[in-house]
């Protein structure tokens, strides 16, 4: 009777975890607290460099992320400096940000309705990922599997990204690690480029906002 009764309590903590697993993996919409870094932003020839924040990241755990959408009409360059500082009103505490892991293109797979009958001749969706890595597919015999798995971004990446191309770009890095206050330097080049941006940070606080 103990040994089923064991049984029985292994399963219903089973079930719980996996129903706790499935409700927070249903509510990232709900935990993500975001900050709009730079609203919609045009830069034009000859602007001078623009300095967002400071912005407060101390009450934020884990990783968190900035994702950065850009476009530009023209040739030139734009860069991204993110700085952080433990001192908001000290400019020569500012330091250029490092440690975080950088994706700068997408990653397209293509998706097919196979119950669909006409499936062999119809692609319906092809998705653009922002992976934090590269998809790998290992070699059977040395791996000991075949299942294609995710080769992750390493976090070394340090200093200014150059976001010229049109497109969107993530920054990934571990929110507890950084300075409390974050801000963005964005630099403009070329005499007829304008360049139109935003920025975007995310994470999940320790404390709600208040």
């Amino acid at each position: 009777m103990k040994c089923k009764f064991n049984k029985w309590l292994v399963s219903l903590v089973t079930i719980g975890a996996l129903m706790a697993a499935d409700c927070s993996a249903q509510q990232l919409f709900s935990s993500l607290r975001s900050i709009v870094i730079t609203s919609p932003a045009t830069f034009i020839p000859g602007t001078a460099t623009v300095t967002n924040g400071p912005f407060d990241i101390g009450s934020y755990t884990g990783e968190g992320f900035i994702d950065i959408t850009t476009f530009t009409n023209a040739g030139g360059t734009l860069t991204a400096t993110i700085e952080t500082s433990n001192n908001s009103t000290n400019a020569s505490q500012w330091a250029a940000f490092s440690n975080y892991a950088l994706i700068s293109s997408t990653t397209s797979y293509s998706y097919t309705n196979f119950t669909d009958p006409t499936w062999a001749t119809n692609v319906y969706a092809t998705n653009p990922y922002l992976l934090p890595g590269t998809i790998t597919t290992p070699t059977v015999y040395s791996a000991g599997f075949s299942q294609p798995y995710l080769l992750p971004l390493q976090w070394t990446n340090s200093g200014a990204v150059t976001v010229s191309a049109k497109g969107v770009y993530r920054l990934g890095f571990r929110a507890v690690d950084q300075k409390r206050y974050l801000h963005i330097i964005w630099t403009p080049t070329g005499a007829s480029s304008n360049d139109v941006v935003t920025a975007t940070f995310n994470g999940i606080r320790s404390a709600e906002v208040q």
